[in-house]
């Protein structure tokens, strides 16, 4: 289970805390009827968003990353895939 959001922690000594948003991604997992923490991120969210690249521009890039990992696949090597 993913579990991805923002939130906002305070940086600096305690009578000087500045404000910094963030982002944060949780995968669980269920383990015997608990759910565990399998991996955590956290990071500082960007200060601007890189633009979002349009479709024509990211058709040839998923394309070949489809054929590498598909090439990658036919060689039923695990240390090529």
């Amino acid at each position: 289970y993913l579990h991805s959001g923002m939130y906002t922690f305070e940086l600096g000594e305690a009578d000087a805390r500045t404000p910094v948003e963030a982002r944060f991604s949780y995968v669980w997992r269920n383990i015997n009827g608990d759910w565990k923490i399998s991996h955590h991120h956290s990071s500082v969210r960007p200060v601007e968003a890189a633009p979002t690249p349009t479709k024509e521009e990211m058709l040839p890039v998923a394309r070949d990353n489809f054929k590498r990992w598909n090439d990658a696949l036919q060689t039923k090597d695990p240390k090529t895939v």
